[in-house]
C-alpha cells in the first residue's frame, strides 16, 4: 500500500503544480511526508531485516506507524530547508 500512496501523493503534487494551485501548509505537509519516500524505504528495510515475518507485524504495518510519519516529516522539512529561498 505504500507504493500506491506514494503514487497518489505524487499525482496530487503534479495536479497542484500544473493547475498553479498553492496548497496551504497543512495540505502540503499532509501530502509531503509521503512523497519524500521514507515510508516506502522503511517498509522495505523492515522486511529485509525481519525473519520470519509474522502476522502481528503485518497487522501493525497496515497503518503507518508513528515512527514512519515522524521520520518522514523530519526528512521532508530538512529537504525543504535546503531548497527554500533565504529571505
Amino acid at each position: 500500500f505504500q507504493w500506491a500512496d506514494l503514487c497518489r501523493s505524487d499525482l496530487l503534487e503534479a495536479k497542484w503544480y500544473y493547475s498553479g494551485y498553492i496548497p496551504s501548509l497543512e495540505e502540503y505537509l499532509e501530502n509531503a511526508w509521503i512523497t519524500i519516500t521514507t515510508p516506502v524505504i522503511l517498509m522495505h528495510a523492515y522486511f529485509m531485516v525481519t525473519n520470519p515475518i509474522t502476522k502481528e507485524a503485518l497487522d501493525c504495518l497496515e497503518e503507518y506507524p508513528k515512527i514512519f510519519y515522524w521520520s518522514s516529516m523530519i526528512l521532508r522539512l530538512t529537504d525543504d530547508l535546503g531548497t527554500s529561498a533565504v529571505c
